[in-house]
């Protein structure tokens, strides 16, 4: 009885053991699928826009703005067991389905407009992001004088290993955005007349509302502020009896 006993834990201790080993050999095998995406900071890893604001007067740049450079870095949702190549371009097909999303109407920024001096970049072994960016130079800002502005998506357009299933399914594009602000586009004749001194009778309504008073908007003060917050809206002056 006593032998039987011993060999009986010995046949269930083996059979516990053969799992584990199975085990290990399945953690060898194991590897994480991680997933490749763009950013335009290292952190927050959730930035996927850079905006250009380019003030235009009389379709003329106001000041002579120095050409301005954007860079990306590459980044995977895991860190990597070896290196990793990933390339990126522009895709110009995704402004239209952008402009359809968000109820903009930017065009296409013009291949003249821009030049990437860095596409390819590389994720090394026991990284997540980056060490080196793609770059962007944009070029003759003073010609983007087009109402609605530009975009430019940038992607990822291959992944070492033609592996473009593992680009991440909603943050595999960022935008750069170049915006238009037209002041005094039409150079108009000077205003004749006299200057209403006292406002304080004037209604004012605006939609969407301000942040301040709306009324700071028409008192002829630069002490006080009302801000939009860059949205359009509709503004409404009652100016009552004059």
């Amino acid at each position: 009885m006593r032998l039987k006993n011993i060999i009986w834990k010995t046949v269930v201790m083996s059979l516990m053991a053969s799992p584990l080993c199975i085990s290990c050999d399945d953690d060898d095998e194991v590897t994480v699928n991680s997933k490749f995406y763009l950013s335009t900071k290292v952190f927050p890893v959730d930035s996927y826009e850079a905006s250009l604001s380019v003030i235009l007067k009389d379709n003329s740049v106001v000041v002579n703005e120095l050409q301005p450079n954007y860079r990306f870095v590459a980044c995977a949702t895991e860190r990597l067991s070896k290196d990793v190549k990933i390339t990126a371009d522009s895709d110009d097909n995704l402004v239209s389905a952008y402009n359809k999303a968000n109820d903009t109407e930017y065009n296409i920024l013009p291949a003249e407009n821009y030049s990437f001096t860095n596409k390819t970049v590389t994720i090394e072994n026991g990284e997540s992001v980056s060490g080196d960016s793609i770059k962007i130079e944009l070029l003759n800002v003073g010609s983007l004088t087009t109402e609605g502005g530009y975009l430019l998506p940038v992607t990822i357009s291959s992944i070492e290993g033609n592996n473009l299933d593992a680009l991440s399914s909603n943050r595999g594009v960022v935008y750069v955005k170049i915006q238009n602000i037209h002041v005094n586009v039409e150079s108009g004749q000077p205003a004749e007349g006299t200057l209403i001194a006292d406002r304080s009778g004037w209604t004012v309504k605006v939609a969407p509302t301000t942040r301040g008073d709306a009324k700071n908007l028409i008192d002829g003060t630069n002490s006080d502020v009302a801000r939009d917050g860059g949205a359009e809206y509709w503004l409404t002056v009652d100016i009552g009896k004059v």
